[in-house]
């Protein structure tokens, strides 16, 4: 994945998590900070890889982190 990309290195760590499948919550948990905070991190990546819909997000982030890979 590029650093180019805009994002910083948590935000790069949030993408990772929920490609591996856990919720929001469950990353707020791991990273230790709020959930909230873990989707302001969701809206920033949806903007950065121009992700529109965010009930798609989830799918989206999952596809860009694969193709990345």
């Amino acid at each position: 994945m590029s650093r180019t990309d805009g994002l910083t290195a948590q935000q790069h760590r949030v993408a990772e998590l929920i490609a591996d499948g856990h919720s929001d919550q469950a990353i707020a948990k791991l990273l230790h900070v709020e959930r909230r905070t873990i989707s302001f991190h969701v809206r920033r990546i949806c903007t950065a890889w121009q992700i529109g819909a965010e009930q798609n997000a989830r799918v989206e982030i999952a596809k860009h982190i694969l193709k990345a890979a």
